[in-house]
């Protein structure tokens, strides 16, 4: 039915928005909040609503994201998912993963995890897990939680490294993510410049190309949804405001059968 590969796909564009945002400097990467509202589209149609936000204090961090669906999907899947991180900040501002949550909801289903981490490894020390309310368990083997973050703390921590990115001539970065039913790679590096009309307003963006390799706990139909198959990489194009805020503007999956974008609706700090 529509409402199964929307869902998919929504859950797999989730996945890349947890992992982007940049800044003009490495300390405003580190101390400006962000509070940003997304639309989700489909071949051209919207889906759903993103909500991003986080926040950084001197010792830790919080970070969030809740996807809501609207129009048709809404009446036929009512999906709803909602992640959550926290952690330390180190020396210098490094990212430290500590809890990470994960839900979501649709008229027939649910599925629910928390993690915690080692802040000293980086490895999972526990891991629950529930579907429909019942306890259940992940795909991913113990080896293949060791030295991994969630994909709200990797989002963040490639935010401060394509900050570090404008200060010392680097312009990639590289994550083994883990979201308790999920393990990948993430590649990212910075591919240029232009200018982009995006929810009506002429930006001048840079241009980041993200890649996503799925390592185990990927659905078949996951990735048939995207066009990849289980040993390709799912590639993105992120668009980000070339200003002090870098605001992530447009995520859009390349060289897939349907075109998904996730593109900002609103910057609700700056609204207020």
């Amino acid at each position: 039915m529509l409402f199964d590969p929307a869902r998919r796909l929504m859950r797999f564009l989730a996945v890349a928005v947890l992992m982007l945002g940049m800044a003009g400097s490495l300390q405003a990467a580190q101390e400006t909040p962000l509070e940003l509202r997304y639309g989700l589209y489909w071949g051209g149609v919207r889906l759903a609503t993103l909500d991003l936000h986080h926040e950084l204090a001197p010792d830790g961090y919080q970070s969030g994201l809740s996807i809501e669906t609207v129009g048709l999907i809404e009446r036929l899947a009512k999906y709803r998912a909602e992640a959550n991180a926290a952690g330390e900040r180190r020396r210098f501002g490094s990212l430290v993963p500590v809890t990470f949550s994960t839900k979501y909801k649709t008229r027939k289903k649910s599925r629910s995890a928390v993690i915690q981490f080692d802040p000293l490894t980086g490895d999972v020390v526990d891991l629950r897990i529930e579907k429909r309310g019942k306890p259940d368990g992940t795909d991913v083997p113990k080896e293949l939680q060791h030295d991994v973050v969630d994909p709200l703390t990797a989002f963040l921590s490639l935010r401060d490294e394509l900050a570090r990115a404008r200060i010392d001539g680097r312009g990639a970065f590289e994550a083994a993510v883990f979201d308790g039913r999920r393990r990948y790679d993430v590649e990212a590096r910075v591919t240029g410049g232009e200018r982009v009309k995006i929810s009506g307003r002429s930006w001048t963006a840079i241009r980041v190309e993200l890649d996503v390799l799925p390592i185990v706990g990927f659905d078949d139909d996951d990735l048939q949804e995207v066009g990849v198959d289980e040993d390709e990489r799912l590639r993105l194009e992120v668009m980000f405001s070339d200003d002090e805020r870098l605001l992530p503007l447009q995520v859009t999956t390349l060289d897939t059968t349907i075109a998904g974008t996730i593109r900002l609706l609103e910057d609700r700090l700056a609204a207020r």
